[in-house]
Order: C-alpha cells, then sequence, then structure tokens
C-alpha cells in the first residue's frame, strides 16, 4: 500500500499508486508539492548534464523528507499544476539500473533508496521514481560541474541549501540518528528482557529500518505476518539449507507459524515443555508496524550433557540465518526497501559466564595427558567464557541478493561465535550450501 503526495492531494486513502490515479491528478490538475514533482519528459533529454540533474532531483527529494518524481506528465510553469500527458515513457531493467548508479554514484552520501514503477495503460505510460526520506540527509552533489552543494524542496522548486540551513541539517541528521540507535538498543533490550534469558543463554536479535512504515499504510495484519513468517521457511532452506538442523522457523514438532496481534507487532511464538527441561524448546518472533523484525530463541542446553550456560556455534549460526530468513521476508512483503540496522547477541542473566563450544567440540575425546616423558602432545581444545556478551550490530540492505544476505549472515555469526574463542563456522560454510 502507499501513500504519495497524489493520494493526498485526491483525498484517498492508501492505495496502490496506479495509471488511473496518474489520471485522476492530471484531470484536477493537482498542482506540484514539496513531495511531487511533474516531469514532462526523462532527464536524457535535458542534454549532457541530465546525470546532474537526476542526482539532483534524488538528493532533493531525499533531504527534504522523500517523495515522488513523476516522468511524463507536463505542467503549467506559472502554476506548478498538472495540465496533461507527455509522450510515453518507454523504461526496462537497464534504464532502473542506470537511474540508480547514477544517483547513487553523484551524491554524498549516496542516496540509495530509490524505486521505479512504470505506469502503463493502453492510452500511455509514465514513470514514477520514489525518493525515501533518509537518515542521512542532508545528500550533497558531487560531479565535475557542481561539487558539494546540497538541494532541497522548497515548495514546488528545487533550492540549494545555504550555510545555516546546511549547518541545522548536519545537526538533524546527527540527533536522528542518536535516536534511532537509542530506539533499536531500547528494542533490542525489551526482547533480551521478555525472552527465558533468567533460565537459560537466549540468542536475541532485532532489526529496524532506517526509513519506517509509514503509519498510515495501518497495522500489519495477523495473515500479512503468517505469511511472512511461513515464506520465511522457504527462505531458509533457499539461502541457508541447515540440513535438517533444529531452527527456530522449523523446530522438532514445533514452529512458528500462526501470528497474533501485541504492542504495535504481530508476534508468534512457541514455548514447549519437556520434561526435566522446561523451556527446552522456546522462541518468539515479531514483525512490527513500523517495518522493524524481532527473534528470540533458546540455546542454553539445547544439546544434550549441557548446561544452561552452553551453547554450541552451529546454533548460533543457525539462529542468525533464520533471523535473515525473517528479516528478507518481511522487507520483500511489506516493500521496505533501503538499510535497516541490526543488533544480535547472547541474553543471559546467570551467574556463570556463557560457553560456545566449537564445531565437534563436544564429540571430541578427552585431550591427552601428557607424561614427563612427553617432548610434544596435542594441545586441547579451549574456550573462552564470556562474562558479558558483546551485541553485534551491522547495516544490511534486507532486499539485497541472495549470496549479499548469505555473506552478511556468515560475517555476523562469526562475530557471535568468535567473542567464545571459536573462529570457524559449520552451517554456514560456502561448501555447505
Amino acid at each position: 500500500m502507499q501513500f504519495t503526495a497524489i493520494h493526498r492531494g485526491l483525498g484517498l486513502e492508501p492505495q496502490p499508486l496506479t495509471w488511473t490515479l496518474i489520471e485522476q491528478a492530471v484531470d484536477a490538475g493537482l498542482p506540484e508539492q514539496a513531495d511531487l514533482d511533474w516531469k514532462g519528459k526523462r532527464h536524457e533529454h535535458k542534454g549532457p548534464v541530465w546525470k546532474d540533474e537526476l542526482a539532483k532531483d534524488g538528493a532533493a527529494m531525499a533531504n527534504s523528507g522523500g517523495g515522488i518524481i513523476v516522468v511524463g506528465v507536463s505542467e503549467d510553469k506559472p502554476t506548478s499544476k498538472a495540465v496533461g500527458f507527455d509522450e510515453p515513457v518507454q523504461w526496462n531493467d537497464l534504464d532502473a539500473r542506470k537511474y540508480r548508479e547514477v544517483i547513487y554514484n553523484n551524491t554524498h552520501p549516496p542516496v540509495s533508496d530509490v524505486t521505479f514503477d512504470n505506469l502503463v495503460d493502453r492510452e500511455g505510460s509514465v514513470l514514477v521514481i520514489t525518493i525515501a526520506p533518509s537518515l542521512d540527509a542532508p545528500h550533497l552533489l558531487i560531479s565535475k560541474n557542481i561539487d558539494f552543494r546540497a538541494p532541497f524542496r522548497d515548495g514546488t522548486l528545487t533550492q540549494w541549501m545555504k550555510e545555516r540551513q546546511l549547518a541545522a541539517a548536519y545537526r538533524s541528521r546527527f540527533a536522528d540518528r542518536g535516536d534511532f540507535t537509542a530506539r533499536l538498543h531500547g528494542l533490542y533490550d525489551e526482547v533480551a528482557g521478555s525472552s527465558h534469558a533468567d533460565s537459560r543463554v537466549t540468542f536475541v536479535a532485532v532489526a529496524a529500518p532506517e526509513t519506517a512504515r509509514p503509519s498510515s499504510l495501518g497495522r500489519i495484519t495477523g495473515a500479512k505476518a503468517t505469511y511472512i513468517f511461513q515464506n520465511a521457511h522457504l527462505l531458509q532452506n533457499t539461502l541457508f539449507p541447515f540440513h535438517d538442523r533444529s531452527s527456530p522457523l522449523l523446530d522438532t514438532g514445533a514452529s512458528l507459524e500462526r501470528a497474533r496481534r501485541g504492542f504495535r507487532r504481530q508476534t508468534a511464538r512457541y514455548d514447549r515443555e519437556d520434561g526435566a527441561h522446561s523451556r527446552y524448546r522456546s522462541a518468539q518472533a515479531s514483525v512490527h508496524d513500523n517495518g522493524a523484525v524481532s527473534l528470540a530463541w533458546t540455546l542454553g542446553g539445547i544439546v544434550s550433557n549441557t548446561e544452561p550456560h552452553e551453547v554450541t556455534s552451529v546454533l548460533v549460526e543457525v539462529a542468525v540465518g533464520a533471523f535473515l530468513a525473517v528479516l528478507a521476508s518481511a522487507a520483500r512483503t511489506l516493500g521496505m526497501t533501503g538499510l535497516y540496522e541490526l543488533r544480535v547477541g547472547l541474553a543471559w542473566e546467570g551467574s556463570d559466564p556463557i560457553t560456545i563450544h566449537g564445531p565437534g567440540e563436544l564429540d571430541a575425546p578427552e585431550p591427552y595427558a601428557p607424561t614427563a616423558a612427553d617432548d610434544f602432545y596435542p594441545a586441547p581444545v579451549h574456550t573462552i567464557p564470556i562474562k558479558a556478551f558483546v551485541p553485534v550490530d551491522i547495516s544490511i540492505d534486507a532486499m539485497a541478493d541472495d549470496d549479499t544476505l548469505r555473506e552478511a549472515a556468515s560475517e555476523l555469526a562469526l562475530d557471535c561465535v568468535a567473542q567464545g574463542g571459536v573462529d570457524t563456522l559449520e552451517a554456514l560454510r560456502t561448501e555447505l550450501r
């Protein structure tokens, strides 16, 4: 669902932006706004400077809270009202890649959250370029003709920021970034606090989009959240085939499938009692109305002959892969383009330090006991007791290709298990896929 300046100008509820809505906007003579820019022709028609103009338009929208550029609609210059359609806009994937590269390579920091929609009808076609709001604003232009200037939308016009405006934009960026980080850390603490970390080491992971899902789109329904979790099962098998290993997405006899409404989120959970191992299998995943996702999964004591403060590195790897599958499923289902900030860690409130056992460590024989006559003997495998696990932070484009997500999962998992002295991966190794 979308809610743009066109929806607002026509007094409509959130709904997909279609050719019919563009026609209604033209018939109504809808004027340009700070978040709506009419363009009669594609930028290439502006001559050699078209790349500068495209990057300028993209940066101006990102610096002004986001908006849409509609190419193929003519405007009346004195009033900036839409007056008709220009020639149909021809568009393909190669054009989209070219436009995206121009905007990305000619702005700093790069404007990356850009989407293109070619709306086609028998009477013509238009191109809608959507620029999301950005936490990295102000974005400066970098080119041969324009060096380090920041454009912005001033009503219907595109202007250059003055020194005072630029200083204010930087202050806003740092303040917004600090607020965002604080909210992300707060969400992590909330998920950890509501988990079973008081009795077992628990894997905790949260991810929040830099550009939140608009509240105007309404709450995420239970049916949509359930689809996200079910689709995550399929994505996990595609991205991270763990060869029938236990996973919070598809555990033995339990799975995260049915979602229920919680506080501004949909949550799926299971909590199995297994004899003396109370909470032996426990997991909880949420998709939040703002596009954030979270996962908590008990890992301590799952493997036979281990205590609640002990986990295996393989299970940590599986948990990371499962979480990224949920994140990718949510982002693709909700259309969440742009970066997500992640925080992943192991929560534990017990007195014993966390112990992470490396691949095969629990199956290894007892280390050889040396005698006085020995000159050399095998060194025993050592783990590093973790008295305070340091959560790992990382940025990910959840809409990235599969190989990029696999690489991110490996880096994230290795940062986690390395704190316990483990320097190799097993479940996420390339040769196992």
